[in-house]
């Protein structure tokens, strides 16, 4: 049986591609498991907290914070929502990066 070059090129990579993948482990088992983080929810009431350009100069100084994950104004209430990681940040730390933003945080409703 006669091969073109083609033909034989594509079975030597499909050979030499079989013999990497069955050097490797099998991608399934090498997938960490991390321990589930509980994430800490407080909400917080501000002072002058009324408008949504209020909140999205919160939410940019606390995208800053490393643990920090997720907030949720409620303007009728003058309120934010913030969910963080409490293993690497703290809530002392996530009022002083509101309270830098101008609008301060009056009570921890939470």
């Amino acid at each position: 049986m006669k091969l073109n070059k083609t033909t034989t090129v594509l079975l030597v990579s499909i050979i030499l591609f079989s013999a990497n993948v069955s050097t490797y482990a099998n991608p399934v088992l090498q997938v960490q498991t991390f321990k589930k983080q509980e994430l800490t929810k407080r909400t917080y009431k501000l002072k002058n907290f009324k408008q949504s350009c209020c909140y999205n100069m919160v939410e940019f100084i606390l995208q800053e914070l490393e643990g920090y994950e997720k907030s949720e104004p409620n303007m009728e209430k003058q309120e934010i929502t913030v969910w963080f990681n409490s293993e690497i940040t703290t809530e002392k730390e996530i009022i002083e990066a509101i309270n830098k933003t101008g609008y301060t945080v009056i009570s921890n409703m939470s």
